[in-house]
């Protein structure tokens, strides 16, 4: 099967990169993952920069069709799920760090973001949850490393992180909103993504 994710347009709400610093330079780091019996691999990754040109609030969209984040390939039995961070991009060198982190998706580890008293589960135990409705996305904390992954990032700026794990099968088009809220809630973005199988 064909993996396909297209970005739509980022609301950004609120924005806030410190006092005199200027507009927030906005990074969306999104992986493409496949599960199955207790193993994860990565599909795919990306970087995407987000320019933000007028004052907050506003809506940054694309000409159609959008811009194809990524497209690859999985295996009828895998279960796919999509893992996207947003970081506000100071110095670089904490979005390098995690976009590479990737490489290895059994290094992560996530926890609802709605509930303290939520459990942890490895990437790899992505198999073994239930599918999420369309089209709100699942906040989430991150645990990279066995550390909390906002506390690793002193280079730039965590924002936040979703997962989205959508209903297995061939021939699906959905329609995703992910919001991202920094823990100051200075900044509050939310993009919307197209995610297509075939």
């Amino acid at each position: 099967m064909r993996v396909q994710l297209q970005l739509t347009k980022v609301t950004f709400t609120k924005g806030h990169d410190g006092f005199l610093r200027g507009k927030p330079e906005p990074v969306l780091l999104a992986a493409a993952l496949a599960a199955a019996h207790d193993r994860v691999e990565l599909l795919a990754r990306v970087q995407l920069p987000l320019r933000v040109t007028r004052s907050y609030p506003c809506t940054q969209t694309f000409p159609d069709p959008p811009p194809l984040l990524f497209e690859a390939k999985i295996a009828p039995e895998q279960r796919l799920a999509l893992l996207v961070m947003a970081l506000e991009s100071d110095k670089g060198t904490d979005i390098t760090r995690l976009l590479v982190g990737l490489d290895q998706p059994g290094d992560w580890t996530v926890r609802a973001g709605d509930s303290a008293l939520a459990a942890p589960f490895q990437l790899a135990e992505l198999a073994l949850l239930p599918h999420h409705q369309p089209p709100a996305a699942q906040p989430v904390h991150l645990t990279w490393r066995d550390k909390d992954v906002s506390g690793q990032c002193e280079a730039d700026d965590w924002i936040g992180a979703c997962l989205v794990l959508p209903q297995g099968g061939r021939r699906l088009l959905q329609g995703w909103e992910l919001r991202f809220l920094s823990a100051n809630r200075r900044n509050d973005w939310t993009a919307a993504v197209r995610l297509r199988v075939t």
